[in-house]
């Protein structure tokens, strides 16, 4: 007798379903990353294996950065051309000597970019259906589309540089990006997260606003919200408000490391980001309150594009589906400027 498959089987498969590389640098336009968050009290792991075309041609980047509650580690890899493998259909690619590959328990992923001084082994498990957006159109410079994996635990887990920590039992957030698009256009964005502090806990979230440049005109918006893995509020632009207060003026953690402008650290880094959503009976109230940053600069059409990672404490309030909530969660907010 066939058994229907558990929730996790039936997490992992629909995100492997949809999360796969499209290759499309390599065909010529555009960029394509995978961005992966681990996330534990005054601590995060934060992964982004990205492709570019640029001048030069096709550009693989292993970013991987460690947090421990007071400094950034870590930094960017650059590997060679004929060192990246990747397959446009499949999960599995190779960025020099750090990969990522789907096996039957997940997505396992191997860290060791040279210059970096990080290394860690981690498999993760999918805890929460993924979410898909396709086709957001940014102004002057091409399509958006994106899959989030908002929860996911590490099963099996070790850093073991710049110091030594088991993984295992934190929980991650992951997302994979791609388009017609480049940096440098007239667009920004802040996007955000937040996981339980304990994996056995109920809620997390995922929050984006798309705007032009200025952050006077917002392109797309929303508040999703998982209870047990399950999407259980997908509240739409209309229904979304979101508010900087204040602006964070610690000192980044700059990839790579050169000397720019003070307009060019952290203007656009608030101390506070708020999410309000209503959509009849239900409403959210989300406070992100900013601990640090860290800031890779990108040079794309004649500008310095700012790519600020943010690690945060959200406070939830509201009600969703008759369901109180009033929690605590760990994440990130990126706020991405041109």
């Amino acid at each position: 007798m066939m058994h229907p498959p558990t929730p996790q089987a039936a997490h992992l498969h629909a995100a492997l379903a949809a999360d796969w590389w499209r290759g499309s640098p390599l065909r010529g336009a555009g960029l394509e990353w995978m961005h992966f968050v681990v996330v534990g009290d005054g601590f995060r792991l934060l992964v982004n294996l990205s492709v570019r075309r640029e001048e030069a041609g096709v550009v693989p980047r292993a970013l991987v950065l460690v947090w421990d509650g007071a400094r950034w580690v870590g930094g960017m890899h650059t590997p060679r051309r004929e060192r990246l493998e990747l397959r446009p259909g499949r999960v599995d690619a190779m960025f020099g000597e750090t990969s990522v590959r789907a096996v039957p328990e997940g997505y396992r992923l191997h860290l060791a970019p040279e210059d970096t001084g990080i290394e860690a082994d981690l498999l993760l498990r999918p805890e929460a259906a993924p979410l898909v957006a396709n086709h957001l159109r940014l102004p002057d410079s091409g399509r958006f589309h994106w899959v989030s994996v908002p929860r996911m635990i590490v099963a099996d887990g070790e850093l073991r540089a710049p110091f030594s920590r088991s993984l295992t039992g934190l929980s991650a957030y992951h997302d994979h990006n791609w388009g017609s698009f480049d940096f440098g256009g007239d667009f920004a964005w802040e996007w955000s997260f937040g996981l339980p502090p304990k994996p056995t806990d109920a809620w997390s979230l995922m929050a984006l606003r798309v705007s032009d440049r200025a952050r006077h005109r917002t392109l797309v918006s929303g508040l999703a919200v998982w209870r047990d893995g399950e999407l259980w509020r997908d509240f739409r632009t209309d229904e979304v408000e979101y508010v900087r207060e204040g602006s964070w003026r610690g000192e980044p953690h700059r990839v790579p490391d050169i000397e720019v402008g003070n307009h060019c650290l952290v203007a656009s880094v608030p101390e506070l980001a708020k999410w309000r959503a209503r959509a009849g009976d239900d409403w959210l109230d989300v406070v992100g309150s900013t601990d640090g940053a860290a800031q890779l600069l990108i040079p794309a059409a004649a500008r310095l594009v700012r790519v600020t990672e943010c690690p945060t404490r959200l406070t939830v309030r509201g009600c969703l589906r008759g369901q109180v909530l009033d929690c605590q969660l760990n994440g990130m907010l990126e706020v991405v400027d041109a």
